[in-house]
């Protein structure tokens, strides 16, 4: 197992740029430095975007009070069969499927990266920020689908919830360009620091 395991890691890292295993334009990669203002800052951001897919997530249980869940059956009094008013098709959810693949799965490739380049340097960074990368990715593709299967009655409602989503995903992102004004010249060293290990850990890689 230790062989293929090895094997394995050495074809997905092999020649790779180290420039794409990580992402420079995201707050997450502050995980990366050595400073505890920056994982603080790592790990807020997380928070806070857990707390607001978790938002969504409440919003789609159909047993809350003040749920979300749109109910697209209806059953007329006199009638003895319910009508789907839904016009949600499978085209609909095929174009759903493409635009979240699309948006995340550079994340989710990258995510991987990192973990198996922990496997091969041991570098305990690459591991907590791979985990976290991980779960944020799953956990905005698990919000986007479930919250689409609790309230579009429309294709269009597929594609217009699964943008409010992928924006909160996003915010890692926006909230690195606003540091980059507020705080300059501290990010501009701290991102130059990082691209520094980033490649002491590539050299380990070759």
């Amino acid at each position: 197992w230790k062989l293929n395991r090895q094997l394995f890691s050495n074809m997905v890292l092999h020649g790779r740029d180290i420039d794409t295993a990580y992402s420079n334009d995201s707050v997450y990669c502050f995980i990366l430095s050595n400073n505890k203002v920056a994982w603080s800052i790592h790990f807020v951001t997380a928070v806070v975007q857990i707390v607001l897919f978790g938002i969504y997530l409440s919003s789609s249980n159909a047993l809350r009070k003040d749920t979300d869940f749109v109910y697209t059956y209806r059953c007329p009094d006199n009638d003895l069969e319910c009508e789907d008013l839904s016009s949600v098709t499978t085209a609909g959810w095929i174009v759903f499927w493409i635009v979240l693949v699309l948006h995340l799965g550079r994340d989710f490739a990258m995510s991987c990266a990192q973990l198996m380049i922990f496997i091969n340097t041991w570098d305990y960074h690459m591991l907590v920020s791979g985990l976290s990368i991980l779960i944020l990715t799953g956990l905005a593709m698990s919000t986007s689908i479930i919250y689409n299967m609790a309230l579009a009655a429309k294709n269009t409602d597929l594609l217009t919830n699964a943008v409010i989503l992928l924006f909160i995903n996003d915010l890692d992102e926006k909230f690195l360009d606003m540091l980059k004004i507020v705080a300059s010249t501290w990010t501009k060293q701290l991102l130059e620091e990082i691209e520094t290990d980033m490649t002491r850990i590539e050299f380990c890689l070759e």
